[in-house]
């Protein structure tokens, strides 16, 4: 058509999240090499095109500005983004009824976030009648499929044929690691059915069996963790299941095995809840399966160090079931749990670097959810500072512990956070300080570590803004410039990660403001 955008996203500023994503998704796809000529746009070698995202609030006064008129005429298809917070918004009414008529023959794709048509389309949606392209809702098509949708109405390649060759690639790109995973279930299988075959050799079966499940929760998680694929441990982890589920009533496991038991559904609920569609209600009750298991453990030795380490781990996944579903009151209840056995823990075994860990994490996770409930902010200062005291002791037992530094400094992070809130802008700046300092030296030991590098981006930032509160604009300034550039290069290294696109765009609106 000669159109300089293929699409043009119209959504209400309040979906900005969304529109965000969706805009990354479709200018970073590539149609699959075989459906890539039945496109309209084949001279593109299967890439979408640029699409226009307006990243600016309008004015409350004015009309549409002359850039987003220009891009509506300047597109081949709009694709609006229908929400209660759509239907409301005059912006996303005037851009579709710009949009018919500078171009009444382009179609127009209408996308459901949240709310049924009736609720989210927008009035001239309704009153033209424009039949629904996808539903991104969990409850509809999902985002994937959803995706795959619009993909097919901006392009005329027939859905069928994307879905297809979406799921071969996909499949393509898991087989690897699901190869892995599958032989380790296989391993399992085949050890639970010698188990029942002979039971004359049943403890050494038992012996390897639960040798592989342990396999299965470090080195194979490890793996899996690295390569960004926990979800193949899904199935690895029901297998696991599987096998202490065959072994009878829970009163007829073994204590090693109920531990390694309780571990699997620890595993479980921290999978579920870093999931983007995980499940609430399962995490939940499988943490609580967990709690089960470990209670009964508990009651039977109840001065065994690794026991009560096991139990306040069961504790610790409720609560942050809890948090991450933003139930604080439940959380805190859980996490007021957990801290209570992490100081058990410490009277059993007080000179241990777990205990010093347990003791500060209990602090850690209580100052978190106080301070994110707007509580007590002194008291929320004093347990931040006790988690500074239990990391720092645990450092002093091992100054080479990398995950001890992270943890500290993650813990000073939280004080500046604190401070800062409280406009106490010397005493952020020093906690923060002590943050980057760590994040340096962790940065510096692992060059190649991305996470790592954007953590130290993160420290760096929160110093340059605090820097600007204490009236030394200027240097802080010019690292605002220098950290936005590596941002930059760091969200192009990873398109898909989230954390670091939206980091990048507040390191570019930063620069902007403070210029």
């Amino acid at each position: 058509m000669g159109s300089r955008y293929r699409a043009f996203v119209s959504y209400s500023h309040a979906d900005e999240s969304h529109a965000r994503w969706l805009h990354q998704k479709l200018e970073t796809y590539r149609l699959p090499r075989q459906v890539a000529h039945l496109a309209a746009a084949g001279e593109r070698q299967g890439r979408i095109g640029p699409v226009f995202r307006d990243r600016e609030e309008l004015p409350a006064a004015q009309d549409l500005s002359e850039a987003v008129k220009e891009a509506l005429a300047a597109s081949d298809t709009l694709v609006v983004l229908c929400s209660l917070h759509a239907r409301q918004s005059p912006w996303v009414a005037r851009e579709i009824e710009l949009f018919r008529a500078i171009a009444p023959g382009r179609p127009i794709l209408a996308a459901i976030l949240h709310g049924e048509p009736s609720e989210g389309f927008p009035e001239p949606l309704l009153a033209g009648g424009e039949p629904l392209a996808a539903d991104l809702r969990k409850e509809g098509d999902g985002k994937r499929l959803g995706l795959l949708k619009i993909v097919a109405g901006i392009t005329g390649v027939p859905l069928d044929a994307l879905v297809q060759r979406d799921a071969q690639r996909k499949l393509r790109r898991v087989t690897a690691v699901t190869l892995l995973a599958g032989a380790a279930a296989l391993a399992m299988a085949v050890m639970t059915f010698i188990a029942y075959q002979s039971r004359n050799e049943a403890d050494r079966q038992r012996a390897e069996a639960e040798g592989l499940v342990e396999y299965m929760l470090t080195d194979l998680r490890g793996e899996l963790r690295g390569v960004g694929r926990l979800d193949v441990m899904t199935g690895v982890n029901s297998r696991a299941m599987d096998y202490y589920e065959s072994q009878g009533e829970l009163d007829q496991l073994r204590a090693d095995s109920l531990e390694r038991r309780a571990r699997v559904l620890h595993a479980m609920v921290e999978d579920e809840t870093e999931r983007e569609s995980g499940n609430p209600i399962l995490s939940e009750r499988m943490a609580r399966e967990a709690l089960e298991t470990t209670t009964r453990l508990l009651e039977a030795d109840p001065t065994n160090a690794e026991r009560i380490f096991n139990h306040a781990q069961s504790e610790y996944w409720l609560g942050r079931v809890f948090e991450i579903a933003d139930n604080y009151p439940d959380a805190r209840i859980w996490y007021e749990a957990y801290d209570a056995s992490a100081r058990r823990l410490g009277e059993v075994e007080p000179d241990s670097l777990r205990s010093d860990m347990e003791r500060g994490f209990g602090a850690l996770n209580l100052g978190i959810v106080n301070f994110r409930t707007a509580k007590d902010q002194k008291r929320v200062m004093e347990q931040f500072e006790t988690a500074i005291a239990w990391f720092t002791r645990a450092l002093e037992r091992a100054p080479d512990d990398e995950f001890v530094q992270e943890e500290l400094a993650n813990a000073y992070a939280w004080l500046s956070n604190v401070h800062y809130n409280a406009s106490e802008y010397e005493q952020a700046l020093a906690a923060q300080q002590a943050n980057a300092g760590f994040r340096r030296a962790l940065a510096a030991a692992r060059p190649q570590d991305r996470e790592r590098q954007y953590d130290l981006l993160v420290a760096r930032r929160a110093l340059a803004l605090t820097h600007i509160r204490l009236g030394r604009r200027l240097d802080a300034a010019a690292d605002l410039r220098a950290l936005a550039r590596e941002a930059e290069a760091l969200s192009a290294s990873d398109p898909e990660n989230r954390s670091w696109s939206e980091f990048a765009d507040k390191a570019l609106a930063d620069v902007q403001e403070f210029n």
